[in-house]
């Protein structure tokens, strides 16, 4: 039994040893310079692909402001036109009873004046006193 001990005694030292070995290598492998170089550049890379990525979002971002300004604007400036066209309406609608009244007032002034016309052609009809003489033509 101590024979048998001891037999396992060495196969786990060996197997240690060999797990050591292959930690010692591992620990190797990471600290070789290629090794180094190779994840320094991969912290570059993801660094610049970070930076990209950011301006790419600011880019966005910044052409999103602008579209939604310029909608902001076209709406704005709908909204303005439509408060014109509702104020033109109103205007129109507060001025039909007054264009009413205004076209009564004209047809009013019309007939007064056709009165005046026919009276004045009366009085030039009456008159029975002959032109002046025209002025003499200077020489």
């Amino acid at each position: 039994m101590a024979d048998l001990r001891r037999q396992e005694i060495v196969l786990n030292d060996d197997a240690r040893k060999a797990k050591a070995a292959e930690q010692l290598q591992k620990t190797d492998d990471k600290s070789s310079p290629e090794k180094l170089q190779q994840e320094a550049d991969k912290r570059a890379q993801a660094v610049k692909d970070f930076e990209d990525r950011m301006a790419r979002d600011r880019q966005k971002n910044a052409d999103r402001e602008t579209l939604q300004a310029g909608e902001k604007a076209k709406s704005d400036a709908a909204a303005g036109r439509i408060k014109s066209n509702q104020d033109k309406a109103t205007a129109r609608a507060a001025k039909q009873p007054l264009q009413a009244e205004e076209r009564k007032k004209y047809n009013e002034r019309v007939e007064q004046a056709k009165d005046r016309q026919a009276r004045y052609a009366r009085e030039k009809a009456s008159q029975t006193k002959a032109p002046a003489q025209p002025l003499p033509v200077p020489r």
